[in-house]
């Protein structure tokens, strides 16, 4: 007992002194360092350390230059009194418009993962055919490979009724991810106070891993909003009646955003445990809720039922644990080394405080981990704002407020500033990047259509056919292509996804259209500096202006993209 005083004096002491920000200081420049020595234990599929600091701009060493300038940054800003500030609407208005200038900061990247194709066709099919004919069709005339339909379906209604931009899902997607963090705020403080709110509003914009993710057109940023939401809303269903309709819709939209929903969504079974008596006392409307988003659920299911079976049974046999396996360390590196520490030290805070609403929060992050330890961390995105709560009870348990105030600017300022320093110039040097920026400059020149050829050898594991897709997504033009625009050896492809992919028959349509005779480019993607297959009668009233081939990370294929336009 004696000695466990001394070590509580010596802690006192030490968070009245100003030694403990150095300390701190030190300890998050350190774990930097020693992850980047380590860098080979990560191997996060496209982002991993490894591959960061191999294929990056920059190095470590400067990037430890400029981290403790943060840090100091740090100091001064856990030194100003906000008081004055210190009400519910300026923090939602804070986190809301921090967490959108974070997410531009990212929308330059290009779409890394070739997943984006699939979901871009998806939404695609909803902006020809409508609403009703993407349901109808969803599973049959278009390729959903393991896909579930929620997500594509938003995407969709921004193209129909906005217009075909990348710009309007970068700006929806930033949008979602800067309301979880809204939403992460007000489930901590209903489960505990203000300052939690604000601290896993926070953490949960740091997550290096996260922020790379916010503008690519993926189902995971959505897929965590609505996870937060279904939970935001369970937990006013106990104030209000009326927000039981709102819940069970949402619920079912998160159930059918992602193949892993339902493993995802399960611990929310744990917010009604916990507040059983409650439920009790209003059974009628939880009767309601649980009745009416089962409804919603089953009744889709009965309709979808050929088709969701098939997308579980594509999942299950192109499902390979080598191919997504990933290891658990990686977490220390995507979410960050402290941020993890301090979210495993708060299950001992939580056991010694028998505080019933931690298992709500820890369940929620313990059951998904446990099923999903070992497969890719993007899988865990939804459960992350959990994680940034976990995290958060920690640092609260901290009694110095300076401290604490200095240890959450510094963990979110640093993280933000390595991502951008580090994630941004890795994933703009992705050849992907070379695609958009063709797109790109088509969409400034004064044309109406775009002829697309593919011209590739058949070293890759990949299909090339997705990159009509990814083309088109950041093309403004009409595309013109069909199996006499490919030039390469069609073979039985590694990759399961691509393999099974099939371009949709709207580009095949847009064959027949006569091409217009002096308005039309030509764009050529390719692995080669010279094509042996592509005659010259298609380039005979064509010349090259352009070629974008200067970045050199690839994980789909190689590519650079030639840039040819009509004869004066």
């Amino acid at each position: 007992m004696y000695n466990l005083k001394k070590v509580d004096d010596f802690y006192n002491k030490l968070l009245e002194s100003k030694l403990i920000y150095f300390l701190i200081g030190f300890a998050i420049l350190i774990s930097y360092y020693i992850l980047y020595l380590f860098r080979t234990v990560d191997n996060t599929v496209l982002m991993s350390w490894n591959l960061v600091f191999n294929y990056g701009v920059y190095n470590i060493y400067d990037l430890l230059l400029i981290l403790p300038i943060v840090i100091f940054l740090s100091f001064i800003i856990s030194r100003i009194n906000y008081n004055k500030y210190n009400q519910e609407r300026y923090h939602i208005l804070f986190l809301f418009f921090i967490g959108m200038i974070i997410g531009t900061l990212f929308w330059n990247i290009p779409e890394i993962n070739p997943d984006a194709a699939r979901f871009f066709t998806e939404a695609k099919y909803l902006e020809l055919k409508g609403i009703w004919g993407y349901f109808n069709d969803w599973g049959y005339e278009f390729f959903v490979w393991s896909d579930f339909p929620s997500v594509p379906f938003f995407y969709g209604i921004l193209f129909r009724y906005l217009g075909e931009f990348r710009e309007y899902i970068q700006i929806f997607n930033t949008i979602l991810f800067s309301l979880t963090s809204v939403l992460t705020y007000k489930i901590s403080k209903r489960l505990w106070n203000e300052e939690i709110g604000i601290y896993s509003g926070l953490l949960l914009m740091s997550f290096p891993f996260l922020l790379s993710q916010i503008p690519l057109m993926l189902v995971d940023i959505p897929f965590m909003f609505l996870v937060m939401l279904s939970a935001f809303l369970l937990f006013k269903v106990f104030d209000n009646k009326y927000y039981s309709i709102p819940a069970s819709i949402i619920i079912f939209f998160a159930l059918y955003a992602k193949l892993s929903s339902i493993l995802i969504l399960c611990p929310i079974i744990f917010i009604l445990i916990i507040n059983y008596r409650s439920v009790i006392l209003n059974k009628k409307r939880w009767i309601f809720t649980i009745f009416f988003s089962l409804t919603l659920t089953i009744l889709f299911f009965i309709w979808k039922m050929d088709a969701i079976l098939q997308s579980e049974k594509t999942n299950f046999q192109a499902f390979d644990i080598n191919r997504f396996s990933e290891n658990p360390l990686n977490y220390f590196y995507q979410i960050g080394f402290i941020v993890i520490i301090l979210a495993i030290y708060s299950i001992i805070i939580g056991i010694r405080k028998k505080d019933m609403n931690y298992i709500i929060v820890i369940a929620w992050v313990t059951i998904t981990f446990l099923f999903l330890y070992d497969v890719r961390i993007r899988y865990m995105i939804p459960v992350f704002p959990f994680i940034a709560i976990m995290a958060s009870l920690s640092i609260y348990s901290i009694s110095n407020t300076d401290v604490k105030k200095f240890l959450i600017s510094s963990l979110v300022l640093t993280s933000i500033a390595f991502s951008v320093y580090a994630y941004i110039p890795y994933e703009e040097n992705f050849t992907d990047k070379n695609i958009k920026d063709a797109a790109e400059f088509t969409n400034s020149l004064n044309i109406q259509e775009i002829q697309l050829f593919l011209d590739f050898s058949d070293k890759h594991p990949f299909n090339p056919d997705v990159l009509v897709i990814l083309f088109d997504l950041y093309s403004h033009k009409k595309i013109i292509y069909s199996q006499d625009n490919k030039f390469y050896p069609v073979k039985d492809y590694s990759n399961a996804f691509t393999a099974y992919y099939k371009i949709p028959s709207f580009y095949y349509d847009n064959k027949s259209l006569s091409p217009l005779k002096n308005n039309y480019a030509i764009i050529i993607i390719s692995d080669k500096e010279q094509s042996n297959f592509i005659s010259s009668k298609y380039l005979e009233n064509h010349i090259l202006v352009k070629k974008f081939e200067g970045k050199t990370v690839s994980i789909l294929i190689p590519s650079s993209v030639k840039v040819y336009l009509p004869k004066e």
